[in-house]
C-alpha cells in the first residue's frame, strides 16, 4: 500500500464553493492527504461542490420608495401583495400585529424599523423577501447555503418565530435566533447569491 495526496482543481470562476470535505472549523480540506491505495483495490475520495448565482433581492428601502410602489402596483392594485403580507405575522415596534392597508402606512412602517424589538426588524426583512419572491426577483425554492435550506423555508421559520415571539427586546431568549434569521434575510435582500440548481461554467488555469 502507498499513501497519496489528492487535490481538487479550483475553478477560476469565483462562484464555485467546495462544500466537502471540511475540517473542524468548517474550512475546506484540499488537498486530502494520507490517502492509502492498495494494489488491486479502489480508494474513493469525494469532493462536494456547488456553484452560486446572483439573486437580485431588493431591500426594505426599495420596497418603501417609488420603484417599489411601481412594482407593487404591477397588477393595478396593491391588494394582492398586501394580502400576502397580512397573511404573515408581521409586527411593529411594540410587538403589535401589522397588516398594511395603504402604501404610506407600509412605507412608514418599513423605514421606522429598528432592532430595539428584534421581531420588528425581522418583520421588515421578511416582508421585503416575501415581496421579492412574489415579484420574481428571488426564487423561493432555491437554497441559501449559509442558512442550509431554501428561501421559502427561511421565510417560514421567520414567520413562525414572529407568531410565537412578537416582542424580543434585549435579554429575550429568542432574540439571538431572530437576529440570525434577520441577518440571513437581510443578506438575501441585498443580493446574496443562491445555490444554482445547475452546474455553472468552470474553467481551470493551466500550469
Amino acid at each position: 500500500a502507498s499513501d497519496y495526496m489528492v487535490r481538487e482543481g479550483t475553478p477560476i470562476e469565483g462562484n464555485w464553493v467546495q462544500s466537502s470535505p471540511h475540517d473542524g472549523n468548517g474550512a475546506p480540506i484540499n488537498p486530502v492527504t494520507g490517502v492509502t491505495v492498495t494494489a488491486g483495490y479502489n480508494t474513493t475520495v469525494v469532493f462536494g461542490n456547488y456553484c452560486t448565482y446572483p439573486a437580485p433581492g431588493r431591500t426594505p428601502g426599495f420596497w418603501s420608495n417609488k420603484n417599489g410602489l411601481d412594482q407593487l402596483m404591477d397588477g393595478g392594485t396593491l391588494a394582492p401583495e398586501f394580502t400576502r403580507l397580512s397573511n404573515l405575522h408581521l409586527v411593529d415596534a411594540t410587538g403589535g400585529a401589522f397588516d398594511p392597508l395603504t402604501f404610506p402606512q407600509f412605507h412608514d412602517w418599513l423605514l421606522a424599523s429598528t432592532a430595539t424589538n428584534m421581531a420588528y426588524k425581522l418583520s421588515s426583512h421578511l416582508a421585503a423577501m416575501r415581496l421579492n419572491v412574489e415579484a420574481g426577483f428571488v426564487n423561493g425554492n432555491r437554497i441559501y447555503a449559509p442558512f442550509g435550506g431554501t428561501v421559502n423555508q427561511l421565510m417560514a421559520l421567520a414567520d413562525n418565530s414572529l407568531a410565537s415571539d412578537p416582542f424580543t427586546p434585549a435579554g429575550h431568549p429568542e432574540r439571538a435566533y431572530q437576529e440570525q434569521l434577520k441577518d440571513y434575510l437581510d443578506a438575501l435582500n441585498n443580493g446574496a447569491p443562491l445555490v444554482s440548481p445547475h452546474a455553472c461554467a468552470r474553467t481551470f488555469a493551466t500550469n
